[in-house]
């Protein structure tokens, strides 16, 4: 099973960027270390969603008159992508077969099938963690697999 149908491409990236920096013409424009970031967060979620969280993120009150600048101004959005990902772990406790690489890693490292020994009341609280587990090796993982040149700009930004 995928969690995510369709992973943004690069080039729908770009023309995402275009578009938050031509929908506040006023303010600076996203910086590469800001654009790597935001494509390390970002890339494994179907563009439509994205964009959808960029509308949600212009018509926000309180901050949606400024540009995203972080990956969490439009990750907030996309947390409907929980219930894949809790789909997923209850699909282990319903014997189905799971494909997802990322989710097998998560689901191992939590105990197993050893899980499926747990009360109702434990695996709902277990559940919360493969979900956090599940996004952070999901970034780790994309992080990973940057190219070395790009790893060593993002680097090199973080230690100016």
């Amino acid at each position: 099973m995928c969690i995510y149908n369709i992973s943004m491409n690069q080039d729908e990236f770009k023309k995402l960027v275009r578009l938050f920096d031509d929908t506040y013409p006023k303010q600076p424009k996203l910086t590469m270390a800001q654009q790597l970031m935001f494509w390390v967060s970002l890339q494994n979620y179907p563009v439509d969603s994205v964009m959808a969280s960029f509308i949600s993120h212009t018509n926000d009150t309180q901050i949606g008159e400024w540009k995203p600048q972080v990956p969490v101004n439009l990750t907030k959005y996309l947390q409907q992508s929980d219930v894949a990902i809790r789909t997923i772990y209850q699909s282990f406790f319903q014997h189905k077969e799971v494909t997802d690489e990322t989710a097998i890693s998560v689901w191992n490292k939590l105990g197993g099938n050893r899980l499926l020994k747990l009360t109702t009341y434990e695996a709902d609280k277990k559940e919360e963690v493969f979900v956090n587990l599940y996004k952070q090796e999901k970034i780790g993982n994309n992080y990973n697999s940057l190219p070395n040149e790009l790893k060593t700009k993002l680097i090199g930004v973080l230690k100016k």
